[in-house]
C-alpha cells in the first residue's frame, strides 16, 4: 500500500503535465488514502511533509477550478530523512 502511495501520487503529477487536473486531483485523494495508513515517518520518508505536499496542490487545484497549478509551481521532490 505504502508504494502504491507512492506510485498515485507520481500518477497525479503526470495528469497535471497532460493537463487532466480531474484524474490529477483523484490521485492526489488516492494517494492520501494509501499513505495514510503508515507512520509519520516510513521508509525514511516524512509522510506528513507529503501530505502537506499532496494537501497544498490538491487545494490549487479547487481554488482555481480549471488552472493548472503546475503553470505556477514547480513539480516537487521528494526527499528522504537520514
Amino acid at each position: 500500500g505504502f508504494f502504491k502511495g507512492l506510485i498515485q501520487l507520481a500518477g497525479a503529477f503526470v495528469h497535471l503535465q497532460k493537463n487532466r487536473l480531474r484524474p490529477a486531483g483523484a490521485l492526489f485523494r488516492l494517494s492520501r488514502s494509501y499513505l495514510s495508513k503508515y507512520p509519520d515517518d516510513h521508509f525514511k520518508l516524512n509522510l506528513i511533509g507529503v501530505f502537506e505536499l499532496i494537501e497544498m496542490w490538491e487545494s490549487s487545484l479547487v481554488k482555481s477550478p480549471g488552472a493548472n497549478p503546475l503553470r505556477d509551481f514547480d513539480p516537487p521532490q521528494l526527499r528522504l530523512t537520514v
